[in-house]
Protein backbone atom coordinates (compact mmCIF):
# COMPACT_ATOMS: atom_id res chain seq x y z
CA UNK A 1 0.00 0.00 0.00
CA UNK A 2 2.84 3.00 0.87
CA UNK A 3 4.09 1.82 -2.46
CA UNK A 4 0.98 2.43 -4.18
CA UNK A 5 0.39 5.67 -2.27
CA UNK A 6 4.42 6.49 -3.72
CA UNK A 7 3.40 5.25 -7.13
CA UNK A 8 0.32 8.03 -7.08
CA UNK A 9 2.15 10.85 -5.97
CA UNK A 10 4.97 10.27 -8.63
CA UNK A 11 2.23 10.43 -11.61
CA UNK A 12 0.55 13.42 -9.60
CA UNK A 13 3.62 15.06 -9.64
CA UNK A 14 3.90 14.08 -13.53
CA UNK A 15 0.44 15.48 -14.40
CA UNK A 16 0.86 18.52 -12.12
CA UNK A 17 4.61 19.58 -14.08
CA UNK A 18 2.06 20.63 -16.38
CA UNK A 19 3.18 18.52 -20.45
CA UNK A 20 -0.31 16.40 -19.82
CA UNK A 21 0.66 14.38 -23.10
CA UNK A 22 4.18 12.80 -21.14
CA UNK A 23 2.10 11.89 -18.96
CA UNK A 24 -0.54 10.13 -20.42
CA UNK A 25 2.22 8.08 -22.42
CA UNK A 26 3.39 7.03 -19.23
CA UNK A 27 0.38 6.01 -17.87
CA UNK A 28 0.00 4.21 -21.08
CA UNK A 29 3.45 2.59 -20.42
CA UNK A 30 1.69 1.14 -17.14
CA UNK A 31 -1.58 0.02 -18.25
CA UNK A 32 0.67 -2.18 -21.26
CA UNK A 33 3.81 -3.48 -19.46
CA UNK A 34 2.29 -4.34 -15.72
CA UNK A 35 -0.18 -6.87 -17.04
CA UNK A 36 2.64 -7.74 -19.49
CA UNK A 37 5.10 -7.78 -16.57
CA UNK A 38 2.81 -10.24 -14.61
CA UNK A 39 1.23 -12.51 -16.65
CA UNK A 40 3.69 -12.91 -19.51
CA UNK A 41 7.46 -11.69 -18.59
CA UNK A 42 7.36 -13.53 -15.10
CA UNK A 43 11.39 -13.92 -13.80
CA UNK A 44 12.48 -12.85 -10.87
CA UNK A 45 8.88 -12.48 -9.59
CA UNK A 46 8.31 -12.75 -6.20
CA UNK A 47 6.26 -16.19 -5.74
CA UNK A 48 3.38 -14.11 -3.84
CA UNK A 49 2.83 -11.71 -6.14
CA UNK A 50 2.05 -14.36 -8.67
CA UNK A 51 -0.64 -15.80 -7.67
CA UNK A 52 -2.81 -12.26 -7.05
CA UNK A 53 -1.69 -10.90 -10.07
CA UNK A 54 -5.41 -9.46 -10.85
CA UNK A 55 -5.12 -7.95 -7.28
CA UNK A 56 -1.47 -6.10 -8.13
CA UNK A 57 -3.39 -5.02 -11.53
CA UNK A 58 -6.09 -3.40 -9.70
CA UNK A 59 -3.36 -2.16 -6.79
CA UNK A 60 -1.88 -0.10 -10.19
CA UNK A 61 -4.98 1.09 -11.26
CA UNK A 62 -5.90 2.70 -7.73
CA UNK A 63 -2.19 4.17 -7.85
CA UNK A 64 -3.37 6.09 -11.30
CA UNK A 65 -6.79 6.86 -9.93
CA UNK A 66 -5.02 8.35 -6.62
CA UNK A 67 -2.83 10.14 -8.97
CA UNK A 68 -5.58 11.73 -10.97
CA UNK A 69 -7.20 12.51 -7.54
CA UNK A 70 -3.96 14.73 -6.14
CA UNK A 71 -3.93 16.33 -9.53
CA UNK A 72 -7.45 17.16 -9.57
CA UNK A 73 -7.23 20.59 -8.21
CA UNK A 74 -5.16 21.47 -12.00
CA UNK A 75 -7.08 18.24 -13.68
CA UNK A 76 -10.70 19.81 -13.44
CA UNK A 77 -10.18 23.28 -14.51
CA UNK A 78 -8.24 21.40 -17.41
CA UNK A 79 -11.09 19.66 -18.45
CA UNK A 80 -13.44 22.23 -18.69
CA UNK A 81 -11.31 24.20 -20.75
CA UNK A 82 -11.44 21.77 -23.07
CA UNK A 83 -14.62 21.59 -23.69
CA UNK A 84 -15.51 24.89 -24.53
CA UNK A 85 -11.80 24.94 -26.40
CA UNK A 86 -10.85 24.41 -30.38
CA UNK A 87 -9.86 20.78 -29.14
CA UNK A 88 -13.56 20.05 -27.70
CA UNK A 89 -14.39 17.81 -30.89
CA UNK A 90 -11.10 15.92 -32.58
CA UNK A 91 -12.00 17.01 -36.02
CA UNK A 92 -11.85 20.72 -35.42
CA UNK A 93 -10.42 22.66 -38.03
CA UNK A 94 -7.96 24.38 -35.81
CA UNK A 95 -7.10 20.95 -33.69
CA UNK A 96 -5.60 18.29 -35.91
CA UNK A 97 -4.19 15.07 -33.82
CA UNK A 98 -2.15 14.05 -36.49
CA UNK A 99 0.31 16.72 -36.48
CA UNK A 100 3.67 15.87 -35.31
CA UNK A 101 4.12 12.36 -36.39
CA UNK A 102 7.21 10.34 -37.67
CA UNK A 103 6.54 10.03 -41.63
CA UNK A 104 7.57 5.72 -42.46
CA UNK A 105 10.44 7.00 -44.53
CA UNK A 106 12.11 9.66 -41.78
CA UNK A 107 12.61 6.38 -39.17
CA UNK A 108 15.83 6.32 -41.49
CA UNK A 109 16.95 8.66 -39.70
CA UNK A 110 17.62 5.70 -36.68
CA UNK A 111 20.50 4.75 -38.71
CA UNK A 112 21.61 7.88 -40.98
CA UNK A 113 21.01 10.59 -39.14
CA UNK A 114 24.79 11.19 -38.42
CA UNK A 115 26.22 10.98 -42.17
CA UNK A 116 22.60 12.25 -43.84
CA UNK A 117 20.16 13.88 -41.95
CA UNK A 118 22.10 16.25 -40.39
CA UNK A 119 23.75 17.39 -43.29
CA UNK A 120 24.00 21.37 -43.32
CA UNK A 121 23.15 21.50 -47.06
CA UNK A 122 19.49 19.64 -45.89
CA UNK A 123 16.09 21.80 -44.47
CA UNK A 124 14.78 18.81 -42.50
CA UNK A 125 11.28 20.82 -42.52
CA UNK A 126 10.66 20.95 -46.12
CA UNK A 127 12.33 17.64 -46.67
CA UNK A 128 9.52 16.08 -43.96
CA UNK A 129 7.31 17.23 -46.10
CA UNK A 130 8.41 15.77 -49.69
CA UNK A 131 8.22 12.18 -47.13
CA UNK A 132 4.63 10.99 -48.44
CA UNK A 133 5.30 8.19 -49.09
CA UNK A 134 2.62 5.95 -46.53
CA UNK A 135 2.21 9.29 -44.50
CA UNK A 136 -0.73 10.71 -43.22
CA UNK A 137 -1.53 13.78 -44.66
CA UNK A 138 -0.71 16.38 -41.54
CA UNK A 139 2.04 18.11 -41.06
CA UNK A 140 5.02 17.69 -38.90
CA UNK A 141 8.60 19.26 -38.15
CA UNK A 142 11.80 17.76 -37.03
CA UNK A 143 11.39 18.13 -33.26
CA UNK A 144 8.43 16.23 -33.49
CA UNK A 145 9.33 13.74 -35.45
CA UNK A 146 13.01 13.32 -34.26
CA UNK A 147 13.47 9.42 -33.16
CA UNK A 148 17.40 8.44 -32.28
CA UNK A 149 18.65 5.49 -30.41
CA UNK A 150 22.40 6.59 -30.30
CA UNK A 151 24.82 3.65 -32.46
CA UNK A 152 25.85 2.26 -29.34
CA UNK A 153 22.49 1.03 -28.75
CA UNK A 154 22.26 0.11 -32.86
CA UNK A 155 25.50 -1.71 -32.01
CA UNK A 156 24.83 -3.30 -29.47
CA UNK A 157 21.80 -4.93 -31.07
CA UNK A 158 23.27 -5.91 -33.83
CA UNK A 159 25.61 -7.66 -32.40
CA UNK A 160 23.81 -10.09 -30.47
CA UNK A 161 21.44 -10.53 -33.48
CA UNK A 162 24.10 -12.06 -35.51
CA UNK A 163 25.90 -13.62 -32.58
CA UNK A 164 24.79 -17.37 -31.47
CA UNK A 165 26.02 -16.91 -28.10
CA UNK A 166 24.59 -13.32 -27.44
CA UNK A 167 21.30 -14.20 -29.53
CA UNK A 168 19.35 -15.25 -26.42
CA UNK A 169 19.76 -11.69 -24.84
CA UNK A 170 17.68 -10.84 -27.47
CA UNK A 171 14.98 -13.38 -27.59
CA UNK A 172 14.07 -13.55 -24.36
CA UNK A 173 10.52 -12.25 -22.76
CA UNK A 174 12.28 -9.37 -21.25
CA UNK A 175 13.29 -7.67 -24.36
CA UNK A 176 10.27 -9.49 -26.32
CA UNK A 177 7.97 -7.70 -23.78
CA UNK A 178 9.90 -4.07 -24.67
CA UNK A 179 10.03 -4.88 -28.18
CA UNK A 180 6.46 -5.58 -28.16
CA UNK A 181 5.62 -1.83 -26.37
CA UNK A 182 8.23 -0.23 -28.97
CA UNK A 183 7.14 -1.65 -31.60
CA UNK A 184 3.44 -0.49 -30.88
CA UNK A 185 4.62 2.85 -30.06
CA UNK A 186 6.29 3.35 -33.29
CA UNK A 187 2.75 2.03 -35.39
CA UNK A 188 0.96 5.01 -33.58
CA UNK A 189 4.23 7.50 -33.84
CA UNK A 190 3.81 6.80 -37.47
CA UNK A 191 -0.48 8.41 -37.54
CA UNK A 192 -1.53 4.70 -38.82
CA UNK A 193 -3.98 4.16 -35.99
CA UNK A 194 -5.40 7.73 -35.47
CA UNK A 195 -8.28 7.35 -37.70
CA UNK A 196 -9.35 5.27 -34.61
CA UNK A 197 -6.73 6.54 -31.97
CA UNK A 198 -8.25 9.86 -32.15
CA UNK A 199 -11.55 8.65 -30.87
CA UNK A 200 -10.47 6.07 -28.35
CA UNK A 201 -10.53 8.17 -24.48
CA UNK A 202 -7.39 10.15 -24.06
CA UNK A 203 -5.80 9.86 -27.20
CA UNK A 204 -7.82 12.24 -28.98
CA UNK A 205 -7.04 15.44 -26.62
CA UNK A 206 -3.53 15.79 -28.17
CA UNK A 207 -1.69 16.16 -30.99
CA UNK A 208 2.13 15.06 -31.38
CA UNK A 209 2.15 11.48 -32.11
CA UNK A 210 5.62 11.37 -32.71
CA UNK A 211 6.40 11.54 -28.79
CA UNK A 212 5.17 8.31 -29.12
CA UNK A 213 8.63 7.11 -29.74
CA UNK A 214 10.19 7.95 -26.46
CA UNK A 215 8.32 4.64 -25.74
CA UNK A 216 10.09 3.08 -28.43
CA UNK A 217 13.46 4.79 -26.91
CA UNK A 218 13.06 3.12 -23.36
CA UNK A 219 12.47 -0.41 -25.20
CA UNK A 220 15.62 0.05 -27.19
CA UNK A 221 17.68 1.54 -24.27
CA UNK A 222 16.86 -1.11 -21.41
CA UNK A 223 17.67 -4.19 -24.54
CA UNK A 224 20.98 -2.87 -25.59
CA UNK A 225 21.32 -2.30 -21.83
CA UNK A 226 21.13 -5.99 -20.81
CA UNK A 227 22.70 -7.30 -23.84
CA UNK A 228 25.94 -4.85 -23.05
CA UNK A 229 25.18 -6.21 -19.27
CA UNK A 230 26.02 -9.71 -21.02
CA UNK A 231 28.98 -9.37 -22.38
CA UNK A 232 30.71 -7.28 -20.04
CA UNK A 233 29.92 -10.47 -17.91
CA UNK A 234 31.79 -12.70 -20.77
CA UNK A 235 35.64 -13.51 -20.44
CA UNK A 236 38.26 -11.34 -21.46
CA UNK A 237 38.44 -12.10 -24.98
CA UNK A 238 34.91 -10.92 -25.49
CA UNK A 239 35.59 -7.98 -23.67
CA UNK A 240 38.08 -7.09 -26.18
CA UNK A 241 35.21 -7.28 -29.03
CA UNK A 242 33.37 -4.89 -26.77
CA UNK A 243 36.61 -2.48 -26.57
CA UNK A 244 36.55 -2.57 -30.44
CA UNK A 245 32.86 -2.34 -30.98
CA UNK A 246 33.21 1.08 -28.73
CA UNK A 247 36.10 2.52 -30.66
CA UNK A 248 34.24 2.04 -33.93
CA UNK A 249 31.17 4.27 -32.21
CA UNK A 250 33.62 7.20 -31.01
CA UNK A 251 35.19 7.08 -34.74
CA UNK A 252 31.64 7.66 -36.02
CA UNK A 253 30.76 10.08 -33.08
CA UNK A 254 34.09 12.58 -33.93
CA UNK A 255 32.62 13.09 -37.90
CA UNK A 256 29.47 14.30 -35.85
CA UNK A 257 31.35 17.50 -34.52
CA UNK A 258 32.64 20.73 -36.62
CA UNK A 259 36.49 20.26 -36.33
CA UNK A 260 39.07 20.74 -38.89
CA UNK A 261 39.42 17.76 -41.32
CA UNK A 262 42.66 16.53 -39.19
CA UNK A 263 40.93 16.62 -36.02
CA UNK A 264 38.33 14.18 -37.52
CA UNK A 265 40.79 11.17 -37.91
CA UNK A 266 43.61 12.27 -35.02
CA UNK A 267 40.60 12.47 -32.64
CA UNK A 268 39.66 8.54 -32.98
CA UNK A 269 43.27 7.49 -32.88
CA UNK A 270 44.17 9.58 -29.91
CA UNK A 271 41.14 8.18 -28.08
CA UNK A 272 42.16 4.95 -29.35
CA UNK A 273 45.74 5.04 -28.00
CA UNK A 274 44.68 6.25 -24.37
CA UNK A 275 42.08 3.57 -24.26
CA UNK A 276 44.35 0.65 -24.97
CA UNK A 277 46.94 2.20 -22.95
CA UNK A 278 44.81 1.88 -19.86
CA UNK A 279 43.09 -1.57 -20.96
CA UNK A 280 47.14 -2.65 -20.90
CA UNK A 281 47.58 -1.68 -16.97
CA UNK A 282 44.30 -2.89 -15.41
CA UNK A 283 42.91 -6.27 -14.21
CA UNK A 284 40.58 -7.98 -16.46
CA UNK A 285 37.20 -7.03 -13.75
CA UNK A 286 38.27 -4.00 -14.17
CA UNK A 287 38.75 -3.61 -18.00
CA UNK A 288 35.13 -4.30 -18.10
CA UNK A 289 34.20 -1.23 -16.12
CA UNK A 290 36.63 0.50 -18.72
CA UNK A 291 34.54 -0.77 -21.84
CA UNK A 292 31.19 0.45 -20.21
CA UNK A 293 32.25 3.44 -19.25
CA UNK A 294 33.85 3.74 -23.09
CA UNK A 295 30.40 2.95 -24.05
CA UNK A 296 28.09 5.57 -21.52
CA UNK A 297 30.82 8.74 -22.39
CA UNK A 298 30.48 7.71 -26.49
CA UNK A 299 26.41 7.45 -26.17
CA UNK A 300 26.30 10.53 -24.24
CA UNK A 301 28.74 12.64 -26.08
CA UNK A 302 26.69 11.37 -29.22
CA UNK A 303 23.21 12.33 -28.27
CA UNK A 304 24.69 15.38 -26.91
CA UNK A 305 25.96 16.58 -30.29
CA UNK A 306 22.59 15.16 -31.97
CA UNK A 307 20.59 17.56 -29.57
CA UNK A 308 22.87 20.46 -30.71
CA UNK A 309 21.10 19.16 -34.25
CA UNK A 310 17.58 20.44 -32.93
CA UNK A 311 18.17 23.12 -30.84
CA UNK A 312 15.17 25.77 -31.37
CA UNK A 313 16.19 27.44 -28.02
CA UNK A 314 19.43 29.99 -27.79
CA UNK A 315 21.04 29.98 -24.56
CA UNK A 316 21.50 33.54 -23.15
CA UNK A 317 23.32 34.85 -20.64
CA UNK A 318 20.70 37.30 -19.37
CA UNK A 319 17.03 36.23 -19.40
CA UNK A 320 15.65 38.50 -22.15
CA UNK A 321 12.63 39.27 -19.89
CA UNK A 322 14.92 40.65 -17.18
CA UNK A 323 14.59 43.60 -19.39
CA UNK A 324 10.79 44.06 -19.35
CA UNK A 325 10.73 46.84 -16.62
CA UNK A 326 13.04 49.13 -19.11
CA UNK A 327 10.29 48.50 -22.00
CA UNK A 328 9.69 52.45 -23.53
CA UNK A 329 6.42 50.85 -24.90
CA UNK A 330 5.38 48.85 -21.37
CA UNK A 331 5.91 51.83 -19.49
CA UNK A 332 3.52 53.78 -22.00
CA UNK A 333 1.12 51.49 -22.25
CA UNK A 334 0.78 50.80 -18.51
CA UNK A 335 -0.13 54.51 -17.89
CA UNK A 336 -3.11 54.42 -20.27
CA UNK A 337 -5.68 55.57 -18.28
CA UNK A 338 -8.30 52.97 -20.17
CA UNK A 339 -6.70 49.81 -19.98
CA UNK A 340 -4.86 49.25 -23.22
CA UNK A 341 -5.27 46.10 -25.59
CA UNK A 342 -2.23 45.75 -28.07
CA UNK A 343 -2.57 44.06 -31.46
CA UNK A 344 1.24 42.74 -32.14
CA UNK A 345 3.02 41.05 -34.45
CA UNK A 346 4.23 38.50 -31.88
CA UNK A 347 2.07 36.35 -30.01
CA UNK A 348 1.64 36.28 -26.27
CA UNK A 349 5.54 38.13 -25.49
CA UNK A 350 3.28 41.60 -25.47
CA UNK A 351 1.97 39.85 -22.13
CA UNK A 352 5.08 40.44 -20.77
CA UNK A 353 4.63 43.82 -20.48
CA UNK A 354 1.78 43.74 -18.36
CA UNK A 355 -1.01 44.64 -20.78
CA UNK A 356 -3.63 42.73 -22.80
CA UNK A 357 -2.43 41.34 -26.70
CA UNK A 358 -3.99 40.12 -29.50
CA UNK A 359 -3.42 37.95 -31.38
CA UNK A 360 -2.42 34.83 -29.09
CA UNK A 361 -0.98 31.52 -29.80
CA UNK A 362 -2.44 28.60 -27.25
CA UNK A 363 -1.85 24.89 -27.98
CA UNK A 364 -5.86 24.97 -26.42
CA UNK A 365 -7.31 27.49 -25.67
CA UNK A 366 -11.02 28.97 -25.91
CA UNK A 367 -13.00 28.23 -28.53
CA UNK A 368 -13.71 32.10 -29.55
CA UNK A 369 -10.17 32.93 -30.06
CA UNK A 370 -10.27 30.48 -33.23
CA UNK A 371 -13.66 31.33 -34.45
CA UNK A 372 -12.68 33.08 -38.13
CA UNK A 373 -15.41 35.51 -37.49
CA UNK A 374 -13.72 36.59 -34.22
CA UNK A 375 -10.59 36.12 -34.59
CA UNK A 376 -7.58 38.71 -35.03
CA UNK A 377 -7.38 39.27 -38.90
CA UNK A 378 -3.84 39.27 -40.43
CA UNK A 379 -2.62 43.00 -40.57
CA UNK A 380 -1.24 44.17 -44.31
CA UNK A 381 -2.94 47.45 -44.93
CA UNK A 382 -5.01 49.45 -42.18
CA UNK A 383 -8.49 48.81 -43.98
CA UNK A 384 -12.07 49.80 -42.47
CA UNK A 385 -13.03 46.62 -41.77
CA UNK A 386 -9.67 45.87 -39.58
CA UNK A 387 -10.10 49.17 -37.63
CA UNK A 388 -13.52 48.17 -36.75
CA UNK A 389 -12.95 45.03 -35.71
CA UNK A 390 -9.52 46.47 -33.61
CA UNK A 391 -12.13 49.02 -32.44
CA UNK A 392 -15.24 45.98 -31.49
CA UNK A 393 -12.67 44.21 -29.52
CA UNK A 394 -11.36 46.82 -27.51
CA UNK A 395 -7.90 47.12 -29.33
CA UNK A 396 -6.82 50.74 -28.24
CA UNK A 397 -3.14 50.44 -30.12
CA UNK A 398 -1.34 48.42 -33.01
CA UNK A 399 2.25 48.07 -32.70
CA UNK A 400 4.45 47.30 -35.91
CA UNK A 401 7.60 46.87 -37.49
CA UNK A 402 7.27 49.21 -39.98
CA UNK A 403 5.26 52.13 -40.58
CA UNK A 404 1.39 51.19 -41.11
CA UNK A 405 -0.11 52.58 -44.24
CA UNK A 406 -4.12 52.82 -45.89
CA UNK A 407 -4.98 50.57 -48.92
CA UNK A 408 -4.57 53.91 -50.53
CA UNK A 409 -1.18 54.42 -49.88
CA UNK A 410 -1.76 57.16 -47.15
CA UNK A 411 0.01 56.94 -44.21
CA UNK A 412 -2.00 55.81 -40.69
CA UNK A 413 -2.85 58.42 -38.16
CA UNK A 414 -2.18 57.98 -34.91
CA UNK A 415 1.84 57.54 -34.89
CA UNK A 416 2.63 57.90 -30.87
CA UNK A 417 6.18 55.75 -30.71
CA UNK A 418 8.55 55.48 -32.89
CA UNK A 419 11.41 53.98 -31.24
CA UNK A 420 13.44 51.15 -30.47
CA UNK A 421 12.21 49.54 -27.57
CA UNK A 422 14.80 47.87 -24.65
CA UNK A 423 12.90 45.04 -24.00
CA UNK A 424 11.00 43.75 -27.50
CA UNK A 425 13.85 44.44 -30.16
CA UNK A 426 15.79 41.88 -28.56
CA UNK A 427 13.07 39.26 -27.74
CA UNK A 428 12.06 39.58 -30.99
CA UNK A 429 15.57 39.47 -32.44
CA UNK A 430 15.60 42.96 -34.12
CA UNK A 431 18.46 44.93 -34.23
CA UNK A 432 19.30 47.61 -31.37
CA UNK A 433 18.51 50.35 -33.71
CA UNK A 434 15.27 49.03 -35.44
CA UNK A 435 12.16 50.93 -34.73
CA UNK A 436 9.14 49.66 -33.29
CA UNK A 437 5.53 51.59 -34.57
CA UNK A 438 2.73 52.14 -32.32
CA UNK A 439 -0.24 53.49 -33.50
CA UNK A 440 -3.74 54.66 -31.65
CA UNK A 441 -7.21 53.09 -32.98
CA UNK A 442 -9.43 55.47 -31.66
CA UNK A 443 -11.11 53.36 -29.17
CA UNK A 444 -10.33 54.63 -25.68
CA UNK A 445 -11.09 52.12 -23.34
CA UNK A 446 -11.65 48.44 -23.02
CA UNK A 447 -15.15 49.07 -21.80
CA UNK A 448 -17.69 50.53 -23.66
CA UNK A 449 -21.92 50.79 -23.95
CA UNK A 450 -23.44 48.56 -26.74
CA UNK A 451 -25.43 51.63 -27.73
CA UNK A 452 -23.73 54.57 -27.21
CA UNK A 453 -25.69 57.61 -26.21
CA UNK A 454 -24.77 61.06 -24.65
CA UNK A 455 -24.76 61.32 -20.98
CA UNK A 456 -23.03 58.03 -20.69
CA UNK A 457 -19.72 57.63 -19.39
CA UNK A 458 -17.65 54.61 -17.62
CA UNK A 459 -14.38 54.58 -15.80
CA UNK A 460 -11.92 51.58 -15.05
CA UNK A 461 -11.40 52.28 -11.31
CA UNK A 462 -9.79 48.59 -10.53
CA UNK A 463 -8.41 46.09 -12.79
CA UNK A 464 -7.21 42.80 -11.59
CA UNK A 465 -6.64 39.08 -12.64
CA UNK A 466 -9.88 38.02 -11.11
CA UNK A 467 -11.51 40.81 -10.56
CA UNK A 468 -12.80 44.37 -12.15
CA UNK A 469 -14.03 47.12 -11.12
CA UNK A 470 -16.10 50.07 -13.12
CA UNK A 471 -17.78 53.04 -12.35
CA UNK A 472 -20.60 53.49 -15.02
CA UNK A 473 -23.33 56.24 -15.13
CA UNK A 474 -25.87 56.05 -18.03
CA UNK A 475 -29.67 58.28 -18.22
CA UNK A 476 -31.45 55.24 -19.23
CA UNK A 477 -30.94 51.05 -18.93
CA UNK A 478 -28.46 50.37 -21.58
CA UNK A 479 -26.05 47.19 -21.79
CA UNK A 480 -22.15 47.99 -20.24
CA UNK A 481 -19.37 45.67 -22.62
CA UNK A 482 -16.22 44.77 -21.13
CA UNK A 483 -14.07 43.51 -23.73
CA UNK A 484 -12.09 41.02 -21.65
CA UNK A 485 -13.55 36.69 -22.46
CA UNK A 486 -17.08 35.58 -21.09
CA UNK A 487 -15.38 32.61 -19.25
CA UNK A 488 -16.89 30.01 -16.70
CA UNK A 489 -16.74 31.19 -13.39
CA UNK A 490 -17.14 34.88 -14.14
CA UNK A 491 -20.56 36.70 -12.30
CA UNK A 492 -21.25 40.15 -11.78
CA UNK A 493 -22.56 42.89 -9.28
CA UNK A 494 -24.29 46.37 -9.64
CA UNK A 495 -24.16 48.06 -6.48
CA UNK A 496 -23.22 44.63 -4.62
CA UNK A 497 -26.57 42.81 -5.95
CA UNK A 498 -26.39 40.06 -8.08
CA UNK A 499 -26.77 40.64 -11.57
CA UNK A 500 -26.66 38.56 -14.70
CA UNK A 501 -24.03 38.35 -16.70
CA UNK A 502 -24.23 37.53 -20.45
CA UNK A 503 -22.25 36.54 -23.56
CA UNK A 504 -21.65 39.81 -26.00
CA UNK A 505 -20.57 39.51 -29.60
CA UNK A 506 -19.98 35.76 -29.14
CA UNK A 507 -17.23 36.25 -26.57
CA UNK A 508 -17.13 39.63 -24.40
CA UNK A 509 -18.78 40.44 -20.92
CA UNK A 510 -21.86 42.46 -20.65
CA UNK A 511 -24.45 43.40 -18.17
CA UNK A 512 -27.62 45.51 -18.63
CA UNK A 513 -27.22 48.22 -16.11
CA UNK A 514 -30.12 50.91 -15.06
CA UNK A 515 -30.22 54.31 -15.49
CA UNK A 516 -27.98 56.47 -12.68
CA UNK A 517 -24.59 55.82 -11.35
CA UNK A 518 -23.59 52.70 -10.33
CA UNK A 519 -20.41 50.15 -9.37
CA UNK A 520 -20.07 47.43 -11.58
CA UNK A 521 -18.08 44.67 -10.52
CA UNK A 522 -17.14 41.12 -12.08
CA UNK A 523 -15.04 38.56 -9.92
CA UNK A 524 -13.81 35.25 -11.13
CA UNK A 525 -14.66 31.94 -9.10
CA UNK A 526 -13.80 29.00 -10.48
CA UNK A 527 -15.92 26.32 -9.07
CA UNK A 528 -14.25 23.51 -11.37
CA UNK A 529 -10.93 24.48 -8.98
CA UNK A 530 -12.56 24.67 -5.94
CA UNK A 531 -13.87 21.08 -6.87
CA UNK A 532 -10.52 19.89 -7.88
CA UNK A 533 -9.09 21.34 -4.80
CA UNK A 534 -11.52 19.70 -2.27
CA UNK A 535 -10.41 16.40 -4.13
CA UNK A 536 -7.22 16.68 -4.02
CA UNK A 537 -7.02 17.42 -0.23
CA UNK A 538 -8.84 14.35 0.33
CA UNK A 539 -6.91 12.34 -1.71
CA UNK A 540 -4.07 14.03 0.22
CA UNK A 541 -5.76 13.11 3.59
CA UNK A 542 -6.36 9.20 1.71
CA UNK A 543 -1.97 9.02 1.33
CA UNK A 544 -1.61 10.15 4.77
CA UNK A 545 -3.78 7.57 6.10
CA UNK A 546 -2.34 4.84 4.11
CA UNK A 547 1.14 5.65 4.92
CA UNK A 548 0.23 6.09 8.71
CA UNK A 549 -1.22 2.87 8.60
CA UNK A 550 1.12 0.79 6.53
CA UNK A 551 4.04 2.13 8.87
CA UNK A 552 2.43 1.62 12.49
CA UNK A 553 1.61 -2.12 11.16
CA UNK A 554 5.29 -2.66 9.67
CA UNK A 555 8.09 -4.65 12.02
CA UNK A 556 11.24 -2.48 12.94
CA UNK A 557 12.51 -4.40 10.32
CA UNK A 558 9.95 -3.49 7.31
CA UNK A 559 10.76 0.00 8.19
CA UNK A 560 14.25 -0.72 7.76
CA UNK A 561 13.68 -2.35 4.26
CA UNK A 562 11.24 0.52 3.65
CA UNK A 563 14.33 2.74 4.15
Amino acid sequence: WLWLAGLGIVLCVQMLAGHFHLAFITQILLVGWVPLRLFFWTDHVDASLLQRRAVACGHVVLAMCLGFGLASAQLLPTLELKQISQRETADGEDFDPGYGHIPPLYLSQVVASWWFWYDGEIDRNRALAQLDTLAISSGTNETEAHLYFGLAALTLMGFALFSTEFRPTIWNRHSVVWLIIGGAALVYAVGWLLPVGQHAPGFGFFRGPGRYGILATLGVALVAGRILSALLRASAGKSTIILAVSVLILCCISQLFAIPEMWKWLTPLLILATVLTGWARLRPSRRRGLVGLVVFLATTAELYVVAQQLAVAVMVRQPVIARAPYSQIGKFLQRYPGKARLYAPGPNLPNLLGVSSVPEYLGIGPAPYYNPNLRAPKLEFVTPKFIDWARNAGVTHILSFEPLFREDGTAQPGLVFAKPDAFLNPAWGRGDFELLYLYKTGRLSRVTFADPKPGQSIQITSYRANSVTLSAETPQPSTLVLTDLDYPGWTVTIDGERAESKTHAGQFRSVVVPAGKHIVRWEFHSASFQTGAIISLISLLLVVVIAASTLRSSSPEDHSAIV
